[in-house]
C-alpha cells in the first residue's frame, strides 16, 4: 500500500499546484481587468470634462443676441419680421431681466426684404418687448410692438412689471411711432377694428392697495389721432 500513499501525495501535490496556477492566474486577470476599466474609466472621465470644458467654452462664445425664427409678414412679398432675443443664461447683461420665454427675452424686432435685401429695426435702444401682431389695415401693413424701455417700477431692471407704451411700424414708410396715450400701463391689449380702421385700446394699472384701473382709448390710422372711450366701469 506504500505506493498508494505514494501516488495520492502526487496527486494531492499536482492538484494542489494547478490550483495556485489558477487562483494566481485569476488574480492577474482581474488585476489586469481593473487597471484597464480603471484606464477606461479615466479616459471617460477626461472626455466627460472636456466635452463640460468645450460647452462651458462654447456658451463664453456666444453672441450677445440672437435671432428668433422669421415670421412671413405677407405672402405677397419677400419681407420678413425676425425677433432678437437675449440669452436667459447670461447674468452680464443684468439691466433687463430674464423672462418667462424659453428661448431669452425679445429686445428688438427686425424687418428684413430678404428680395432687396434690405434690414430695419423697429427700436434704436434696447427695450423689452411683451408681444408683437401684424396688422393688416386698409392697405397698409404695420407691426404693433406693446413694450417696456424704462424701470418704472424701480428694482434695478427692465422687467413685465413694468410700465408699457404700444407702438406701429409702418411697413410702406419704414417708419415707427408710438401712440400717444394717456399714461403708460402696466397691460395693454388691442383689437384692430377693420370697419373703423382704427385699434380699440384697453390700458390697465395696478396700484398697491387699490383696485385696478382701467381706460379705453381709440386710435384711428386715417388721421393717427387717439379718443379716450368712455369707461364702462
Amino acid at each position: 500500500m506504500k505506493w498508494l500513499n505514494n501516488y495520492n501525495n502526487i496527486l494531492f501535490a499536482t492538484i494542489g499546484t494547478i490550483s495556485i496556477f489558477i487562483v494566481a492566474f485569476v488574480a492577474l486577470s482581474s488585476l489586469s481587468l481593473f487597471r484597464g476599466s480603471d484606464a477606461e474609466n479615466r479616459g471617460i472621465d477626461q472626455e466627460t470634462a472636456q466635452n463640460e470644458d468645450g460647452l462651458t467654452q462654447l456658451v463664453k462664445d456666444q453672441d450677445e443676441f440672437f435671432l428668433g425664427d422669421p415670421d412671413l409678414i405677407d405672402s405677397s412679398m419677400s419681407t420678413y419680421i425676425i425677433p432678437v432675443y437675449k440669452p436667459e443664461n447670461d447674468d452680464s447683461f443684468n439691466k433687463y431681466s430674464s423672462s418667462s420665454y424659453r428661448s431669452g427675452y425679445k429686445i428688438n424686432l427686425i424687418i428684413h426684404d430678404v428680395e432687396h435685401n434690405q434690414v430695419n429695426k423697429l427700436f434704436e435702444d434696447l427695450v423689452l418687448i411683451s408681444y408683437y401682431e401684424i396688422i393688416r389695415a386698409n392697405n397698409s401693413i404695420l407691426i404693433k410692438a406693446v413694450y417696456s424701455d424704462e424701470d418704472t417700477n424701480e428694482n434695478g431692471i427692465i422687467d413685465f412689471n413694468d410700465e408699457k407704451a404700444i407702438g406701429l411700424y409702418d411697413l410702406d414708410s419704414e417708419s415707427f411711432s408710438t401712440i400717444s396715450l394717456k399714461n403708460k400701463y402696466i397691460s395693454i391689449s388691442s383689437i384692430y377694428d377693420k370697419r373703423l380702421n382704427a385699434l380699440v385700446i384697453l390700458g390697465k394699472n395696478d396700484l398697491p392697495d387699490q383696485k385696478p384701473t382701467y381706460e379705453y382709448f381709440r386710435y384711428e390710422f386715417d388721421s393717427q389721432t387717439v379718443t379716450a372711450l368712455e369707461n364702462p366701469i
